[in-house]
């Protein structure tokens, strides 16, 4: 049994992640999150990869998700669905949005610590940000479109986590 890094990957699970990033993106490197959460560097082209495990985020995100107009039914991985969300980072980059985000994070977290927002709200607020909506849009959209490739890939490295009703195939 190969060694797993702090977030839950083998040298093996990486390759394989990175061979499927590199497809959609030749410019993106991968690597593990020293936070353990799942973030991308846009300047330099660095996508962290965070936890294998689940989060209460996750449930509240796929709650969110099912009242936006892209919603899908679909079985979709969570861990594939976080490694898409952080590429469509990537491919749906303007920075005039990226600075706005920028700017309302930290006022978010702000009304969260003076408790006039929830956690459950704080997150649908921050996932309402145009950048975070547009990732989030791409990267349904590539699953949805590349559906056998995405459940490959969480079968090959034992993503565990699904949402959806829909079986994919």
């Amino acid at each position: 049994m190969s060694k797993k890094n702090k977030c839950g990957y083998s040298k093996q699970d990486l390759q394989i992640i990175r061979n499927f990033v590199k497809e959609i993106n030749s410019e993106i490197v991968v690597k593990i999150s020293p936070s353990k959460t799942w973030e991308c560097q846009i300047p330099t082209y660095r996508l962290r990869l965070g936890k294998k495990k689940l989060n209460i985020e996750d449930l509240y995100w796929y709650k969110w998700f099912s009242q936006q107009d892209f919603f899908t039914d679909i079985i979709i991985n969570k861990n594939v669905f976080s490694l898409l969300h952080e590429i469509g980072h990537f491919e749906t980059f303007d920075i005039n949005e990226w600075l706005d985000r920028n700017n309302k994070v930290p006022q978010l977290a702000n009304e969260y610590y003076k408790g006039t927002l929830t956690y459950e709200e704080l997150n649908y607020k921050y996932w309402e940000l145009t950048n975070e909506y547009k990732a989030t849009k791409w990267a349904i959209e590539f699953y949805k479109n590349n559906q056998e490739k995405c459940n490959n890939l969480a079968k090959s490295v034992k993503f565990l986590h699904y949402f959806g009703t829909k079986s994919v195939n």
